[in-house]
């Protein structure tokens, strides 16, 4: 088996049309490129154009890379760059419109292992960073899985019952029944390992295919069904866009992942990722 692992190094590439592109670097190109705080034109020609996770460049074994090449086209880019494309903001290049740049959407370039979220210490500064990993769910806590909410769809905090009404403070309103969201906690496990996500409602009805009122039901009506329901959704492998953010609890700090975006496996999708791998120069390094 090869231990070795190729080096690889994405640019975000822009022009005068306001739109960004990602450009993946491969294996010696990765290692010998070094105009990070440069920012320099670039021609490049022969390229591999990729369409999963919106549209992507990737640099392959007979592509030809120019930095800062004498033509008259990177004296014009060049130009407006540092007069006002410094400080424009661009739209992600994408077959289904712009990429989000809060993480909400499947980012395959944002792609990580478990492992490696974890020992590049994601989420334990200040700021909020994100991932995409691709993971099985092993286990869902069935405690507290729904909280029972105010009926207003745009507030949906707790209420709270009293004489067999629920109150919403928020709203000053009183209901006969809530209507219960999901908040879900589930231990998700990958080739490398295995972590906590935390979803709420969008999450839970993915996974289980049912709302939190339904689920909730046949909790309180059948608890045989609702312990089947719950050991189906066990072994399922999804696409999680998730946040890592470091917070306090009981004076213990520690990381939280939260999903932001939950999808099914598009194989066609993954089909297309696996041949443009096959056209990277990964594909082609010999054999240990």
């Amino acid at each position: 088996m090869n231990c070795c692992q190729t080096k690889k190094r994405e640019l975000t590439l822009v022009d005068q049309s306001s739109y960004s592109v990602r450009l993946t670097l491969w294996g010696k190109q990765a290692e010998q490129y070094q105009y990070e705080s440069e920012q320099p034109v670039i021609a490049f020609k022969g390229v591999r154009v990729g369409d999963f996770g919106g549209r992507s460049l990737s640099m392959v074994s007979s592509s030809i890379m120019s930095v800062n090449p004498d033509m008259a086209e990177a004296f014009a880019l060049r130009g407006w760059y540092d007069s006002e494309g410094q400080s424009s903001t661009f739209q992600a290049h994408s077959r289904g419109g712009a990429a989000g740049a809060s993480g909400g959407g499947f980012n395959r370039s944002q792609m990580r292992s478990l492992l490696e979220v974890k020992e590049s210490e994601m989420g334990q500064s200040d700021k909020t960073e994100y991932f995409s990993t691709r993971a099985t769910i092993m286990h869902i806590k069935s405690d507290n899985i729904a909280y029972p909410a105010c009926q207003n769809e745009s507030c949906n905090k707790k209420v709270i019952e009293n004489n067999n009404v629920w109150r919403c403070e928020k709203c000053e309103q009183s209901f006969d029944s809530p209507s219960y969201r999901y908040i879900i906690s589930m231990a998700v496990a990958d080739w490398s390992g295995q972590a906590w996500l935390n979803g709420f409602n969008e999450v839970g009805q993915m996974i289980f295919g049912m709302s939190a009122d339904a689920l909730m039901a046949t909790k309180n009506d059948d608890d045989a069904q609702f312990n089947a329901i719950m050991h189906r959704a066990n072994g399922a492998t999804y696409n999680f866009s998730c946040r890592a953010k470091q917070d306090s609890y009981n004076d213990t700090v520690r990381v939280r992942y939260g999903i932001s975006r939950i999808s099914k496996l598009d194989y066609k999708e993954e089909c297309n990722a696996l041949l443009d791998l096959l056209n990277t120069p990964w594909a082609s390094r010999p054999a240990a």
